[in-house]
């Protein structure tokens, strides 16, 4: 999908293990709008609402490696 600069730091944030208020503070945004924020990219990964970003990011890899 076609992810914001925002939406990558975001993801970048989660998989570095940041809590959510760290994160909102490094975006400048309050809680509220995190969570907002949180629900609109899973809807653009095509997540469920009941995935945990935080569990995605940790399987996910950007770059795989070829053995």
């Amino acid at each position: 999908p076609d992810l914001s600069q925002n939406e990558l730091k975001h993801l970048a944030f989660i998989k570095m293990n940041l809590s959510s208020s760290e994160i909102a503070r490094l975006l400048d945004v309050k809680m509220e709008s995190l969570r907002v924020m949180r629900s609109r990219l899973k809807k653009k990964l095509g997540l469920s609402e009941d995935i945990d970003l935080r569990d995605f990011t940790t399987n996910f890899e950007l770059f795989k490696e070829e053995v």
